[in-house]
């Protein structure tokens, strides 16, 4: 039945892969009930057959992009859901004591990066702590921390001799030596990842890649024509940044590494070993969550509106052929094992995490949803004459007090807020606009 009959060879492929899925994913799930989870969505198209039955003889390769199958194109199951088909639940331990305050968000693009970095920036400014700022407007991209390098020390505003930095979460392309000497060992690690064809997808609106594939193929073609032919030759991808196994670039594996296997799982190792929690966007509160545990925070203090949406793509949104999304996880495998071997672990994280995790979650989420419409309102009136809401009190909280302040800072986009913290950090420390 599931075979194509005209193409009698792929019913032996298909046996192969059915088997491959049922073995590989038990043992990745350790412990899934395969029926629930859904094995009527292991009838995976013919056309992700026969692509898989093209990949490279490595197992991990194959593995890598039938467990991203399985996560996002197949998976019809909520977070919660999956969690309920684990085994041995233990209740939550928090073992942490006090706040966490020396921390480095590592940003990536076109991740929901930008909204994590605003509520870092609100948690070091509410609690008065050095964030590693920009040293002046006028240099290019003045925003990065690193322009297309590793943190650069030249671009940070100079603190005095008597204080050390507490937060950075601007952008600067990770390396371990390099932050270490500028934070100390003492410094907790927070990234963020998002599903690579999602990730892609939004580079090429977000950075004109779009717009250059028209001028260079032709008025005439649609959006997805034009992704489409860029992705049958990635060659001409090497104009446009952020849209080559760019995640990975951010996290320090340098760009020719990419293509390595070996030096693939070398370096994932050690971001094992070094990033106390990556974030999964597509999983973004249950991520806050885990964040708000590990660092001890509170519920405000992962408090958010999303900044950033790319509204332009949102109006002209693009879906992926079968095609055109393998033959970008050829292009970017990199990026695709990245983020399957995060998420695996994001889930195991969560799964350890107690039976009161997706309780907090939702809690979170009812409160952030008040948030945001009143954040809504207040914007209408510029902020000045918003009354102070209320958020009830839980089990994981006490109760909340949102002010038009906290929506303004919440609402304001990167630049303009950075622009308004270096002002303040000057005043604060005593730094002429002159020494910049």
């Amino acid at each position: 039945m599931l075979c194509n009959t005209y193409k009698p060879g792929y019913c032996i492929i298909l046996l192969d892969l059915l088997l491959i899925q049922v073995i590989g994913i038990d043992n990745y799930y350790h412990g899934f009930n395969i029926n629930r989870f859904g094995f009527q969505n292991r009838m995976i198209s013919f056309f992700d057959r026969e692509h898989i039955a093209k990949l490279s003889s490595s197992k991990l390769e194959k593995d890598t992009y039938l467990r991203y199958l399985d996560y996002n194109k197949y998976n019809t199951l909520s977070l919660e859901q999956i969690m309920a088909t684990f085994q041995n639940k233990r209740k939550d331990v928090n073992t942490c004591t006090q706040p966490q305050k020396k921390v480095v968000f590592l940003k990536v693009h076109k991740a929901g990066s930008t909204t994590v970095q605003n509520i870092f920036l609100r948690y070091g400014d509410t609690h008065g702590l050095n964030i590693a700022l920009p040293k002046t407007y006028d240099m290019e991209c003045f925003n990065y921390l690193g322009f297309h390098s590793i943190l650069n020390q030249s671009r940070i505003m100079k603190l005095p001799k008597n204080k050390t930095t507490d937060i950075i979460c601007n952008h600067a392309i990770y390396n371990k030596g390099v932050f270490t000497e500028f934070m100390g060992f003492d410094t907790t690690y927070i990234g963020i990842l998002r599903d690579p064809v999602n990730q892609w997808s939004s580079a090429t609106f977000f950075y004109g890649f779009i717009e250059y594939l028209r001028d260079l193929l032709g008025e005439h073609l649609e959006d997805r024509q034009l992704l489409s032919a860029a992705l049958e030759n990635p060659s001409i991808f090497h104009d446009c940044p952020h849209t080559h196994n760019s995640m990975f670039e951010d996290l320090g594996l340098s760009l020719k590494d990419t293509d390595n296997q070996s030096a693939v799982e070398n370096y994932l190792r050690l971001l094992d070993d070094d990033i106390s929690l990556i974030m999964i966007m597509e999983y973004f509160d249950e991520s806050l969550i885990l964040m708000k545990r590990l660092l001890c925070w509170d519920i405000k203090d992962i408090m958010y509106v999303p900044l950033n949406i790319n509204s332009e793509k949102m109006k002209r949104k693009i879906i992926l052929t079968d095609k055109d999304q393998h033959n970008l996880f050829k292009y970017n495998y990199a990026d695709f094992r990245l983020y399957v071997h995060f998420k695996k672990k994001l889930f195991n994280r969560i799964k350890q995490s107690g039976n009161n995790f997706f309780a907090e979650v939702k809690y979170f989420q009812n409160a952030r949803k008040s948030v945001t419409e009143y954040c809504k309102r207040c914007q209408s009136s510029n902020f000045s004459s918003c009354t102070d809401i209320k958020i009830f009190s839980s089990e994981w909280s006490k109760q909340l007090t949102i002010t038009g302040k906290d929506c303004q800072f919440m609402m304001t986009q990167e630049e303009s807020l950075l622009l308004e913290l270096m002002k303040k950090a000057r005043q604060k420390y005593g730094i002429n606009q002159q020494e910049k």
